[in-house]
């Protein structure tokens, strides 16, 4: 039976115990497809940790503030988007393989490497961590609905 799972939380209600990694191939971007090695497995990849809502807000409230505005007088909500943005980017990436510097030599995955790399992939780094999953189950795990008379 196909679900959508959100990997944050179980099924109670409470932040999950265990979280699943995803894996996100960095494709090319005139093809669209992914990096391959000669056996035609993917030869770029990028592990990442699901965030969660609670996470998410933490971050936008570290980076938020309300200045008046000059003309009006009245609090205004400001945001440092590229802060939320490189926090996210550190939260989500926990680590690759395939990815090269501009010695070509194998990059090491560390907060400063991760914010270096391409806004596209930071972009759909952190989409694919704040997003839920596509999963498949066993219907059995599923319980009977409840009889209201």
């Amino acid at each position: 039976m196909k679900v959508f799972r959100v990997p944050t939380v179980d099924g109670q209600g409470s932040s999950a115990v265990t979280v699943k990694t995803t894996e996100y191939y960095v494709v090319e971007p005139r093809s669209g497809q992914p990096y391959c090695d000669d056996g035609g497995a993917p030869s770029v990849v990028i592990r990442i940790m699901p965030i969660s809502q609670e996470a998410h807000r933490r971050i936008v409230r570290a980076h938020r503030e309300y200045l008046p505005n000059p003309k009006t007088r009245q609090l205004e909500e400001m945001l440092d988007v590229e802060a939320i943005t490189d926090d996210l980017v550190r939260a989500a990436i926990l680590d690759w393989r395939g990815i090269v510097g501009a010695d070509d030599q194998p990059l090491v995955c560390t907060d400063a490497t991760k914010i270096a790399l391409p806004g596209d992939v930071k972009n759909d780094c952190v989409a694919i961590a704040l997003r839920g999953q596509a999963a498949e189950v066993e219907a059995s795990s599923f319980r009977e609905p409840a009889h209201i008379p």
